[in-house]
């Protein structure tokens, strides 16, 4: 089944049962397995947890669209948070390493930088 989420084109790849188990599952639900055709937030593919019941076709679309484009929201957002500490981490790294090299041919004291 082939849908759209915030934009993006996905695949409802499989849904499956997934039974309550105690405190750590606790109720019966569906997950509803999607897999975008390109990534989305360097994400490929994500699963939703829907309530466990017999749903009408429009029904069961309107409730895994709302669903997953809430998830692909969460997806973008945590990607973004990742690429700016990504980008304030090379910034620091890059300041330190020239630090060091200065200090280092200063000083006459063998240095290494940090590559990562």
């Amino acid at each position: 089944m082939k849908v759209k989420l915030l934009g993006h084109e996905a695949e409802v790849d499989h849904i499956h049962p997934r039974p309550a188990f105690g405190a750590i599952h606790p109720r019966d639900t569906i997950t509803v397995w999607f897999n975008f055709e390109e990534a989305v937030g360097s994400t490929l593919g994500f699963g939703i947890e829907i309530e466990a019941k017999d749903y009408e076709p429009d029904e069961f679309l309107a409730v895994i669209l709302d669903l997953g484009e809430q998830e692909v929201e969460r997806i973008i957002e945590s990607y973004k948070a990742r690429h700016a500490e990504m980008e304030e981490h090379e910034t620091k790294r890059k300041t330190l390493n020239k630090l060091t090299a200065d200090l280092g041919d200063k000083l006459g004291v063998p240095f290494t930088l940090n590559t990562r």
